[in-house]
């Protein structure tokens, strides 16, 4: 025992990591070609920007700031431009923080600029995309999962004239953090989330990470999706021009008008310039709208699953064969640790070894995933929500191996409760078990483990009671660390429920 809590002690150093299951994509549904008339209806002023960390309101990411002058809260002098230029609507990236405070810093900068219409979709590392508007907002949808990160959204506005305006806010990853094979798994995905949208007045806008013009790939396979390139602005002292805007060719009549949203001292306030449209749309018969539905996962939840809970349903699924899910996900992952359709974690001394699924699991959701792990392998699967370990608010529920034999451990801010002294379950070397952890609307959380290869046998349970009511609203993340052998995740799914039967 006490070898297993010196284990347990640099356990808890080690960063954890998390990835979530990625959902079904919308069915294409193809509309007939509307027909336009020779007079224009409306008049739509779209502007997006890229305003840097969101904009200065929180400290800690200060340090990450690399060009001068642009430290500190620079959404007063941000607020004042968008102000001023009198955008309809507004397409913000890397809203850092704004859907985190009390009251959200979303409905202040909705405030101070005019738009009481908002939406902030959400990204693994708060590098979130917001969409603010003066017109009625029908619907909203986050593409984070189906896209990746940092972040990417869809909202459907109602115009004045009583026609929809679908807008896509993007934002892909950095140029020097990914490649362009990447990136163009994230504009093919792009590109069939506007497939049902691409008849109807659409404009697809954003930090695209990628070089406007003829010459690179990632525009040309833009081009080939049936979108067409509209206009860039120019990344200040540098020349890139990577925040753009596109429209479907398929889109209804359109022209372009002169708008002048120059900012001053730009370099001042963030690291890109905006992008701006003033847009004349022509009246046109609409096609009958209907909307896309999300197409059935093949991945069926195993039976010692589905006979405990109400109404499970599959969000989400990951089985590591498929090169832009992969990419997706585990971005920093090396391509060795994908092996025939699985994801191999080495372990590394001193717990320095870890991995996470970007995606998080709150109450009323569990997750599933078929393991193995080689002879004298000492790993852990866990999951954690509250920030990092140490501070007060943090909690990590999770399954300590070693050797075959596991125990379950729970953290409270630096606080470890001590396994019992009588081990969870015995596992075989090289034989796959299933695993679930089952957040419950009470807070509790639930670890089934199951023998894949004997499933008659009930699966071995245990529970974390609830230790305060924080848990009730918290997201956690899914989290792996190995510390010595090898760990192989076989498949990985995410799920919803009503309760337990």
């Amino acid at each position: 025992m006490k070898q297993l809590t010196k284990n347990l002690f640099f356990l808890f150093l080690l960063t954890a990591c998390v990835s979530q299951a990625v959902p079904a994509t919308p069915t294409p549904t193809t509309l007939p070609e509307p027909t336009a008339t020779n007079s224009p209806q409306i008049s739509v002023k779209i502007i997006s920007y890229n305003i840097l960390f969101g904009g200065g309101i929180l400290p800690e990411w200060d340090e990450l700031i690399q060009p001068p002058g642009l430290h500190g809260d620079r959404t007063p002098e941000i607020f004042a431009y968008l102000r001023e230029i009198d955008a309809d609507v507004i397409a913000l990236q890397e809203v850092y923080g704004w859907n985190d405070t009390e009251p959200p810093f979303i409905e202040t900068a909705a405030n101070a600029i005019g738009l009481p219409n908002y939406y902030v979709a959400p990204s693994s590392e708060d590098h979130d995309t917001a969409i603010l508007t003066r017109y009625e907002i029908l619907e909203t949808e986050s593409l984070y999962e189906a896209i990746g990160d940092p972040s990417v959204l869809r909202a459907r506005l109602q115009t004045p004239d009583g026609n929809p305006l679908n807008v896509f806010v993007v934002h892909f990853w950095a140029m020097h953090l990914t490649t362009t094979e990447f990136k163009e798994c994230q504009v093919r995905e792009l590109a069939e989330a506007i497939e049902p949208y691409k008849y109807e007045r659409t404009i697809v806008l954003g930090d695209f990470n990628f070089q406007a013009g003829p010459f690179y790939p990632e525009f040309q396979l833009m081009e080939s999706m049936g979108l067409e390139f509209v206009t860039a602005s120019t990344i200040p002292n540098m020349g890139f021009r990577i925040d753009q805007i596109w429209i479907p060719t398929t889109a209804p009549s359109w022209v372009e008008n002169e708008w002048d949203y120059t900012i001053e001292n730009s370099n001042k306030l963030s690291d890109h310039n905006p992008v701006g449209l003033a847009i004349d749309f022509y009246e046109y018969e609409p096609g009958i709208f209907i909307a896309p539905t999300k197409e059935a996962g093949a991945y069926l939840l195993p039976n010692f699953i589905t006979t405990i809970l109400d109404n499970p349903q599959i969000s989400g699924e990951i089985t590591f064969e498929n090169f832009c899910v992969n990419e997706r996900w585990f971005p920093n992952e090396p391509s060795q640790r994908f092996q025939g359709e699985t994801f191999v974690l080495p372990g590394k001394e001193n717990w320095s070894s870890g991995t996470s699924f970007p995606v998080k699991i709150e109450a009323g959701q569990g997750f599933l995933m078929k393991f193995k792990a080689k002879e004298s392998s000492e790993f852990t699967i866990n999951i954690t929500t509250g920030g990092q370990w140490g501070e007060e608010t943090y909690r990590e529920a999770g399954l300590y191996f070693s050797s075959g034999e596991s125990w379950p451990f729970f953290i409270t801010g630096s606080d470890q409760t001590l396994p019992p002294e009588n081990k969870l379950f015995d596992m075989q070397p090289e034989q796959y078990y299933w695993l679930s952890f089952l957040i419950q609307r009470d807070g509790s959380i639930q670890v089934l483990i199951q023998d894949t290869q004997d499933l008659t046998q009930a699966p071995v349970s245990f529970e974390f009671a609830s230790p305060d009511g924080n848990q009730l609203t918290e997201e956690w993340q899914v989290n792996l660390g190995a510390n010595l052998g090898v760990l192989t995740i076989d498949d990985f799914a995410r799920f919803s429920f009503d309760g337990l039967k």
